[in-house]
């Protein structure tokens, strides 16, 4: 196994294809706690999803994506710079 792999534990965190966030299989309900997660979270060189917080690590397991689009509000203005921009919550 690769040492590298080794030193990052898992966070039992898993988010389903919904975007909808759980620990140890109970869904996290505080949104700051999953926004807090979302600043934190990057990807390794694996393409594993890392939340970095604190000088620790540790990989969720996501089924599809971390970040779903449920509502959107776009307005295209012929003459404006095509530009989206999306707000966490």
């Amino acid at each position: 196994m690769n040492p590298i792999v080794d030193k990052i534990p898992p966070c039992d965190i898993r988010v389903d294809k919904e975007g909808i966030w759980y620990y140890r299989d109970a869904e996290i309900v505080r949104r700051d706690i999953v926004e807090l997660f979302y600043r934190h979270l990057e990807r390794d060189d694996l393409g594993r999803y890392i939340i970095h917080l604190r000088g620790q690590k540790c990989y969720l397991e996501v089924e599809d994506t971390p970040f779903v689009v449920w509502e959107t509000n776009i307005i295209w203005q012929e003459d404006e710079p095509k530009e989206i921009f999306l707000q966490l919550f």
